[in-house]
Parts: C-alpha cells; sequence; structure tokens
C-alpha cells in the first residue's frame, strides 16, 4: 500500500508539474511583444497599418477612396480613434484618395508627406484638413519616427525636393523591430531604387513598388533587399495590368514568396522582433 500510495502521489506530482509548466509557457508565449503590419485590401491603391506592440500606430497611404475606413475597421479596435502617425507617400489619388476620410473619423498626431504639390481636388482636401488637424511634417531622408523604443520607421528618401514625376518623390520607409524589417517604397521607379542601393535596405518584407508595375524592382534593387516576402497592393483585373510577368518573375528569382492584395485580401503579418509569421 505504501508504494501504491508514493507511486500515486508520484504520478499527481508529475501531472500538476506539466499543467504548471505547460501554463507558464502559454503565459511567456501571451507575453511576447508583437509587432502588426498589415497590407489593406483597398482595390487599386496602396494603404499601409503598422502597430507597434505598445499600441502606438501608424497608416501610410490611405487607397483610393473612403473604403479604407472599412479595411481599417478590421484591424483595429472598435474604440480606437486615434492613429499617431500617417504617411501620404506621393500625392497620386489611389494613395491620398482615403486620407480625406482618415482625417475625418480619425485623430491623427502627425502627418508627413514629401512636399510636393498636386492641382487636383482630393489633394486640395486633404491639405484643407491637414492644416485644421494635425501636426504637418515634410519628409527628408534621415527622419526617424520612434512608435516605441525599439520600433523606428526611418525615411531613406527623398533626400530633397523632387520636380516631375511625382511617383518618384514617393517616400521610402523602413520599418524595424528587433532584427526584422519592412521595406515600403511607394510607387518609386527603377531609378530611385538604384539611388536607394548606397544604404542598407536588406529587409523581410518589401512591399513592391508601383503595385508591381514594371516601372519598378529593379533586379539590383531586388537582390540588395533580398525579401522573404513581398506584397504587392493592387487591384482584381485592374486597367493597368498590375502586376506584370516581368515583375513577378524577378521576385520570384531573389526567392520572395509573394501575395496579392487583389487575390487574398487584407494581408497581415506580425514580427516577434527576430521572424515575421503570416497572421
Amino acid at each position: 500500500m505504501e508504494v501504491s500510495y508514493h507511486g500515486g502521489m508520484f504520478k499527481v506530482s508529475t501531472l500538476l508539474a506539466l499543467a504548471l509548466l505547460q501554463g507558464f509557457l502559454l503565459f511567456q508565449i501571451e507575453k511576447k511583444e508583437f509587432l502588426t503590419v498589415a497590407f489593406l485590401d483597398v482595390g487599386q491603391g496602396d494603404a499601409i497599418y503598422i502597430q507597434a506592440p505598445n499600441g502606438n500606430d501608424m497608416l501610410i497611404d490611405g487607397g483610393g477612396s473612403e473604403g479604407v475606413l472599412r479595411s481599417l475597421s478590421k484591424v483595429m479596435a472598435p474604440s480606437d480613434r486615434n492613429i499617431d502617425v500617417v504617411f501620404a507617400t506621393h500625392p497620386d489619388q489611389d494613395h491620398i484618395g482615403g486620407l480625406v476620410s482618415v482625417l475625418d473619423r480619425y485623430t491623427v498626431s502627425n502627418f508627413f508627406d514629401p512636399g510636393v504639390v498636386n492641382n487636383t481636388l482630393v489633394y486640395r482636401e486633404l491639405a484643407k484638413r491637414v492644416a485644421e488637424k494635425t501636426n504637418y511634417v515634410v519628409a527628408r531622408k534621415g527622419m526617424k519616427i520612434f512608435l516605441q523604443e525599439n520600433v523606428v520607421a526611418e525615411i531613406l528618401f527623398p533626400d530633397r525636393k523632387i520636380e516631375g514625376d511625382t511617383n518618384n518623390a514617393s517616400i521610402v520607409l523602413k520599418i524595424s523591430y528587433g532584427t526584422t524589417d519592412i521595406l515600403l517604397t511607394g510607387d518609386a521607379g527603377k531609378g530611385v531604387e538604384r539611388h536607394l542601393l548606397k544604404q542598407n535596405i536588406e529587409s523581410e518584407i518589401l512591399k513592391a513598388g508601383h503595385h508591381g508595375s514594371k516601372t519598378s524592382s529593379d533586379p539590383l534593387f531586388l537582390s540588395a533587399v533580398s525579401p522573404e516576402y513581398a506584397i504587392i497592393s493592387a487591384g482584381k483585373e485592374n486597367r493597368y495590368g498590375h502586376p506584370s510577368r516581368e515583375v513577378l518573375d524577378a521576385l520570384a528569382s531573389v526567392g520572395a514568396k509573394i501575395f496579392q492584395t487583389s487575390e487574398e485580401g487584407t494581408i497581415v503579418f506580425v514580427s516577434d522582433g527576430n521572424s515575421f509569421v503570416r497572421k
């Protein structure tokens, strides 16, 4: 009986220890701090939402219409009516069209753009909202925005006022958390991409330039970025033929796994500071 008793106690103790260990491991997993990046489904356009582990957030572009609000509502808490930073990479309709509604719906603390004027109705409406509702900053290379101590968005381009093609005035951002990086290039063309080769642009996630147009995604640039994942934000059966087969082949040639919002809707990744995982 004594042997049986102690054996039973040993089994109970072992099970209890395993249960406690399992609970501890689950607690540790839940304790992990994740950065979230969501490539929003806004049709033919760009909109990327990023939230740091502490809750501070940023929105890069807003698509072409107020439909961005619907996509944002799926990745932000219903009670959250604040966005810390908004970037308009350049003043084209498919990037800024939805930002008027964003500024009407949310309190935006800071607004960055490349300082390029566009004489369109949507640009004028957006400029009016920015002047009335938020702190305005002209984006330039070297600026860093800290969402928290170890989450930084660094502006890699432009380094000056860009004249001519608004696409090539696009703000280029590298967002870093721990050892993980995201590179966002707006609609910047191959000339800008080659200019960026002077900097450290290696990143696990690349938002392919100009919706997968062959005007972007220079092979040397893609090789330098060496992305694990490439995201193409474009509308289904859009009239521009985005993405081009040339770009899809170029991305595949550097080993990138390609995701398209036109096929999958909003695409969400999370990072623990060491690697990205599709959510």
